[in-house]
């Protein structure tokens, strides 16, 4: 891209073309892994000494907005601070790729039989009412349980 510039050399214009290239100034900095992680380590730093305050003394002396730091900081729980946007690959397709079907597994532990849902509507319902019946027994199973727990609760 080349930028024309008109100068005035008196009483005349003079049309120049600039050589310089428009920086994009859409795009913002990018952060590496060790910079994000230096200044997750500041905040969680000055929330431990202040209690509060470390996003704001992170933004002002790291020079980076309080929404960036944010976002680093709900990343960062438990892992390395997680990259903002989309994951690579991740276009407009929605649902399972063709040919898949539905993926449904049964419980572990559990020993009731599940119909296939590639079958038909007789299948489907079979699995409904197998499902239905998995549903009750653990339903009572809890009811016993939250029964015993507060017998023993009544008791301290």
């Amino acid at each position: 891209m080349f930028c024309l510039v008109t100068e005035s050399i008196g009483a005349f214009a003079v049309l120049v073309m600039s050589t310089k290239r428009k920086v994009n100034s859409a795009k913002g900095k990018r952060y590496t892994p060790a910079e994000k992680a230096e200044v997750v380590a500041f905040v969680e730093k000055v929330n431990a000494e202040k209690g509060r305050g470390g996003q704001s003394a992170a933004s002002a002396k790291f020079n980076i907005s309080q929404l960036t730091i944010s976002s680093w900081l709900k990343g960062s729980k438990g892992s390395a601070p997680a990259k903002v946007g989309r994951p690579k690959g991740a276009g407009a397709k929605v649902g399972r790729p063709k040919g898949t079907g539905a993926k449904v597994g049964r419980p572990k532990g559990s020993t009731a039989k599940v119909a296939s849902t590639k079958g038909g509507f007789s299948s489907q319902i079979a699995k409904l009412s197998a499902l239905a019946a998995q549903i009750d027994s653990a339903e009572a199973a809890l009811g016993k349980l939250k029964a015993e727990f507060a017998v023993l609760k009544k008791s301290l």
